[in-house]
């Protein structure tokens, strides 16, 4: 009878105990949450949040906002927001008979969000818990939250049971959409192997190397000829600008062989006695009757390396520029100049079409920029003067014309432009004074080009 009565009590006793345990929860009031940097919306939301994960772990009694503003009212106490000090915290807990209040702040730098929370015992004015936590976007806050409120009640319980947020959803993986399948003129889907392959680029074995030999000859129907000089000596300024009928020739002969190229060329601007120029000078226009010879000559010597394609050929060249001037009456040799230079040359030839087949004569062009600095070779009567004499010379020419695919002859159209810069000067011992002068030389105008371009290859196959 007694051990019946004894088992008995310890039921009891353990019954008391555990209803005593489940039933301990402590009253809290959660106070607006003071907005900074972001809306006075936001901040309460998150007031709200705290409020409803609060209630949900089953250890607070809290307080809803509706029910805080009534009592408030009543005691004749504003609202909560901008309570953010421990005393005001206290002071308002006791006005609604709580355990505890929350308090806390919502902050944005950038796009971070931060939290920060703490809870304030209305007994002993104490914090009892305290957590600031920071998020990437607004999102995320309701995670952040959750943990929050779980820190909370692991603090106050240790052994309580919370719950964890939930975790976010990893991205599923979209296949990629399928080509649409290709299809013949008919409709019909046109499988792998029946799918038309592109024909492979066929190799072209030469049996000739690319050599072959440039030869051509240009003469001037009518010649436009500009000069003008500008001295220190007491000669005054002038210029004329002349078109008259001068004996030109331009011969130009190249050797090529795969990269290399080597090539000559000549060319020489003369006026003959009786030559009749239509000029214009400084002061108007008038003829001026030429009774003495003058001449240039032009003598080149280059070497250079030739990138040839199907229809084209370019060549980067150095050469060697002799120029040479006389006129009747002048003492001694002619005045000769030399030096280097650097050159561009480029042939391009296109076929063209007839009824279907590639016609045997096709479309032809040239152009040609070289530029050379000259040194004058001086007299022996120049070395008492300290005299020296120097240019600049710059040739352009661009043309059109036709060419035969087989054979390589070819007419050319041309448009050219010979510019020579000369500046010289000399000491005058007897009044001690150093005199300067430049002369401005221009030839321009259409010419004519005849010439043969006999590739080996071509020619053979």
């Amino acid at each position: 009878m007694k051990g019946k009565v004894f088992f008995l009590f310890l039921v009891l006793l353990f019954g008391i105990s555990v209803f005593a345990y489940a039933e301990i929860k402590y009253s809290v009031a959660i106070m607006e949450f003071e907005p900074k940097g972001v809306e006075k919306s936001d901040a309460s939301i998150i007031s709200d949040f705290f409020r409803d994960y609060l209630f949900s772990s089953g250890h607070f009694i809290v307080i809803d906002r509706a029910s805080m503003e009534t009592i408030m009212k009543e005691q004749n106490l504003q609202q909560s927001v901008g309570c953010t000090s421990d005393e005001c915290a206290v002071q308002i807990g006791k006005m609604l008979g709580v355990n505890y209040t929350i308090i806390g702040t919502l902050g944005k730098l950038g796009d971070v969000y931060v939290i920060s929370a703490r809870m304030v015992s209305i007994e002993t004015a104490k914090i009892e818990w305290s957590k600031s936590e920071k998020v990437l976007g607004f999102g995320e806050i309701d995670n952040l939250i959750q943990r929050l409120v779980n820190d909370l009640v692991k603090t106050l319980f240790k052994d309580a049971t919370v719950i964890e947020p939930a975790p976010k959803p990893k991205p599923v993986p979209q296949p990629e959409p399928k080509p649409a399948p290709k299809t013949d003129e008919y409709g019909q889907v046109i499988k792998k192997d029946d799918a038309p392959k592109p024909a492979p680029v066929p190799k072209v074995n030469y049996k000739y190397p690319d050599m072959g030999i440039d030869i051509s000859y240009s003469f001037w129907p009518r010649q436009n000829y500009f000069y003008s000089t500008s001295s220190t000596y007491g000669a005054s300024d002038e210029w004329y600008d002349c078109i008259g009928h001068p004996r030109y020739g331009d011969f130009k002969l190249g050797l090529y062989w795969e990269l290399l190229y080597f090539g000559i060329e000549t060319k020489r601007f003369t006026f003959k006695e009786d030559d009749i120029l239509e000029c214009e000078d400084e002061t108007g226009g008038y003829e001026a009757y030429y009774y003495t010879d003058d001449w240039s000559d032009f003598f080149e010597i280059s070497l250079g390396t030739r990138f040839a394609g199907q229809n084209s050929s370019r060549v980067l060249m150095i050469f060697w520029k002799t120029y040479q001037h006389s006129y009747d009456g002048m003492s001694g040799d002619p005045t000769v100049f030399k030096g280097p230079g650097l050159g561009l040359f480029s042939q391009v030839g296109v076929p063209l079409m007839a009824t279907g087949n590639v016609s045997p004569v096709g479309f032809y062009s040239e152009f040609t920029l070289k530029a050379s600095y000259l040194n004058m070779d001086p007299p022996d009567w120049a070395d008492s003067y300290d005299w020296y004499q120097n240019a600049i010379c710059v040739d352009t020419a661009i043309g059109f014309g036709a060419i035969m695919k087989k054979y390589g002859a070819y007419i050319l159209v041309s448009y050219n432009l010979t510019t020579l810069l000369n500046w010289y000067g000399w000491y005058d011992s007897y009044s001690y004074t150093n005199y300067d002068s430049a002369e401005l030389v221009i030839w321009h105008g259409i010419s004519v080009k005849l010439g043969i371009n006999f590739n080996l290859r071509a020619f053979k196959e």
